[in-house]
């Protein structure tokens, strides 16, 4: 069997960090991106799409926020397969919070 991440392998083949890292990382890349180039106004911009004989209409907002949620599922799976193995959960927002300097 084709390494894949379609879910309609009977089978799914097993994913290490070495895979999972980089499939985040490009997601990640892609939201970067498109928030460095939109502006808050474009984020309701439409676009639609035909499927299933359906017109689909969307915004660059809401593919942005299913884009989100799908890596949190994912991450939430990851983090319960951890924990089922008595490891500690990934943690997913380490060193992408900005630091201040506690206040004295």
């Amino acid at each position: 069997m084709t390494a894949s991440w379609s879910a309609s392998a009977h089978r799914l083949p097993t994913r290490g960090a070495n895979e999972l890292v980089p499939a985040l990382e490009s997601t990640w890349a892609i939201v970067d991106d498109c928030l460095n180039r939109w502006t808050p106004a474009m984020l309701q911009d439409i676009f639609q799409r035909e499927r299933d004989g359906q017109i689909q209409i969307h915004t660059r907002q809401s593919v942005l926020m299913r884009l989100l949620i799908h890596d949190a599922y994912h991450c939430a799976e990851i983090g319960q397969t951890l924990g089922m193995h008595g490891l500690s959960e990934v943690d997913i927002w380490t060193g992408r919070a900005q630091i201040l300097p506690a206040r004295t």
